[in-house]
């Protein structure tokens, strides 16, 4: 595959680095992903304004992920690729080449998206290049492995501009803005719930998209943490999530003995209410999931549940406010991907692990 995908990129014309961007005027990113994955590709968005103060950027994402650039100040327009129907795929295409644009990029290393950025790009076609999966751009920043194997994932989208046009940047903050009236839909369902602005609130998120079940810690355990968090603080513990999480949850709150000091707000927020909520909640307690990453861009603190995924690669390590704890240790190989050193499962960590982390953030 790698001789093949050699043999087209040859038949591309390829600039060199650092690309002078005096001429861009117009930018679409490419960014067919997850919702945690599009806030950690956000400060893209204020790096290339802030740099082409008069540039247009416009993104091409999934329906599902909308919610999380509709209020990013740096976009002017969002464009939508459904997922799996190829007629209105292809339509979407060339709908947005006719726009013209100066550069086309992705932020990732699939063939695939790289062959729809061809049909969508005319001049330059930028992304990452590991071994010739970026064979349709024309500017090409060498990594020795796949994206989202080796380092912080804001990082590696940062560093993809830094290569590619020789910028140095240094705000690296995730872009999640909340509305006023998002904070005062927020204040009206808490008071709702009998919740005062003098409670010390403990958000707690357990479950994921079924596909990834091997993220999620044991229910029971969820149970314990609660009590003992009620007992020891008086915390009421606000749990988080969406309609589709309700079944998941419910018996973790029947199972909480001091039921009275829980809150179920599970289905009752838009991704954005939660963004206000969390920044009333005073400890966030998640494991890795969308939610995690808002909490993250709202500079609540935080403690992530980690098991198989690297928390290297989606878990900020420099800020204190930010804490994890993981089933597995990782190393890196010789390419530099992260891979697991021990055995590990979400089932390793236990609650007085936690309760550990919470003290240290509360106690501080």
């Amino acid at each position: 595959m790698k001789l093949l995908l050699g043999i087209i990129k040859k038949f591309f014309r390829s600039y060199k680095t650092p690309i002078s961007t005096m001429d861009i005027r117009s930018i679409l990113i490419v960014d067919l992903n997850h919702i945690g994955d599009m806030l950690m590709s956000s400060p893209v968005y204020r790096a290339l304004s802030e740099n082409i103060p008069t540039v247009r950027i416009h993104a091409l994402i999934y329906p599902s992920a909308k919610m999380a650039l509709d209020d990013n100040p740096y976009i002017e327009s969002i464009h939508e690729l459904h997922e799996g129907v190829l007629l209105m795929q292809i339509r979407t295409l060339f709908k947005l080449r006719k726009q013209n644009y100066d550069l086309v990029f992705q932020l990732n290393t699939s063939l695939r998206t790289n062959f729809l950025m061809w049909i969508i790009g005319k001049r330059f076609r930028l992304g990452y290049d590991y071994a010739n999966r970026g064979c349709f751009n024309n500017i090409h920043v060498p990594i020795a492995c796949r994206t989202t194997q080796s380092q912080y994932r804001v990082d590696e989208c940062i560093e993809l501009l830094e290569k590619a046009f020789g910028w140095r940047i240094t705000n690296r903050s995730m872009i999640f803005n909340i509305r006023d009236e998002h904070i005062e839909k927020v204040n009206m369902l808490l008071k709702s719930y009998e919740v005062s602005s003098d409670d010390l609130l403990i958000g707690i998120q357990t479950n994921c998209h079924p596909v990834w079940k091997e993220r999620r810690w044991d229910r029971d355990k969820f149970a314990s943490l609660s009590d003992s968090l009620i007992e020891r603080y008086r915390a009421k513990i606000i749990f988080t999530g969406s309609t589709a999480d309700r079944e998941y949850v419910q018996p973790i709150i029947d199972s909480i003995r001091n039921r009275q000091s829980a809150v179920n707000l599970v289905g009752e927020t838009t991704l954005t209410e939660l963004g206000a909520l969390l920044r009333r909640i005073n400890v966030f307690i998640t494991i890795n999931t969308g939610p995690m990453q808002i909490a993250i861009s709202q500079n609540t603190p935080t403690i992530a549940l980690m098991g198989v995924t690297p928390h290297q690669i989606t878990f900020p390590m420099n800020n204190p406010i930010f804490q994890h704890i993981s089933g597995s240790e990782f190393i890196k190989d010789e390419l530099g991907r992260f891979h697991a050193q021990t055995e590990g499962s979400m089932n390793k960590i236990e609650v007085v692990q936690v309760i550990e982390k919470v003290r240290f953030l509360l106690e501080k």
